[in-house]
């Protein structure tokens, strides 16, 4: 598959983690998220904290161009092809995001496209499903055998919350005699992706998420941390230790200064001297007070 879909070296290290994380995990509905968090902890991922969600979720840290949504697509293949799951949901931060993922996930003559040589798809490619025509979708077209991929925009979905208000996804449906939301939470094997999942922690994106009971999820980000009130952070869905290991030694980073791999450790982080030489040199090129503030405040952070 990784020739196929010509994956570059963190995306094949990031696919080989998912397929070892669907060896462990029991992949269905409410399964017992103690139990699960055990399986995963005891075996080759011991520093995961916490799923943070009603349902098993992993995030994936890559750098930024490594390329995120082709591995979104690598995901949809792997767990079509080896388990047999044909229902996706995608969400996407914000509508820029949505309109290149539906491109990417649509259009074979896309340079981007997410499926290349992927035989599965050639001739039934998957079914597209977009928050902006799923209320068309006719009932039949839901029981067809073939992969279908939802992509939604998560801060549509919040807009329409405001004021107490369900979204337009949770009304009832002609077609489909429920709401298409409920459709979505019924199904038996749907798996969740994120992409820049750090924007999915807000009260109202976290409770549609969770209600939708998909049996997995997978997040995507550059970003692997939060911050409030100028406090970092790290996501605790990530296997990695620090913030410095997300970027630099995860096996799921862009970088090729070390040697790549899928845990870290403290002791696997370059040396704070290090850190403080590179930030210095890259500060003092600026020389405004403004970078002073930002380099004391990220070395505050760094040590924590």
């Amino acid at each position: 598959m990784k020739n196929r879909l010509s994956l570059r070296s963190p995306q094949v290290d990031s696919l080989e983690t998912l397929a070892d994380l669907c060896d462990e995990l029991e992949l269905k509905k409410d399964s017992d998220l103690t139990v699960e968090l055990d399986k995963v902890k005891s075996g080759n991922y011991p520093l995961l904290a916490d799923f943070e969600r009603n349902f098993p979720s992993f995030c994936f840290a890559l750098a930024t161009g490594v390329g995120k949504t082709r591995l979104m697509g690598a995901f949809i293949a792997y767990l079509y092809m080896q388990k047999e799951i044909r229902n996706f949901f995608v969400l996407a931060p914000n509508l820029t995001i949505y309109n290149k993922l539906i491109e990417d996930f649509s259009n074979p003559q896309n340079p981007k496209y997410v499926f290349p040589g992927t035989g599965d798809f050639v001739y039934k490619p998957p079914r597209i499903i977009t928050g902006d025509n799923y209320a068309e979708m006719g009932k039949l077209s839901f029981l067809e055998d073939s992969v279908t991929i939802n992509v939604f925009n998560i801060s549509k979905i919040n807009a329409e919350t405001k004021g107490g208000k369900a979204p337009r996804i949770k009304r009832l449906s002609e077609y489909i005699g429920e709401s298409y939301f409920d459709y979505l939470s019924n199904l038996d094997d749907l798996v969740l992706l994120m992409d820049e999942s750090h924007h999915y922690r807000a009260e109202r994106g976290m409770q549609v998420i969770n209600e939708l009971n998909p049996i997995l999820g997978l997040e995507l980000t550059a970003t692997p941390h939060t911050e409030k009130g100028g406090k970092i952070s790290p996501l605790r869905t990530s296997s990695t230790s620090t913030r410095w290991a997300v970027r630099w030694k995860t096996g799921l980073s862009k970088s090729r200064r070390w040697p790549r791999e899928k845990i870290s450790t403290r002791a696997s982080i370059p040396p704070m001297s290090w850190i403080k030489s590179s930030l210095r040199m890259a500060f003092a090129s600026m020389k405004t007070r403004r970078s002073h503030s930002t380099y004391m405040r990220v070395m505050k952070n760094a040590r924590s």
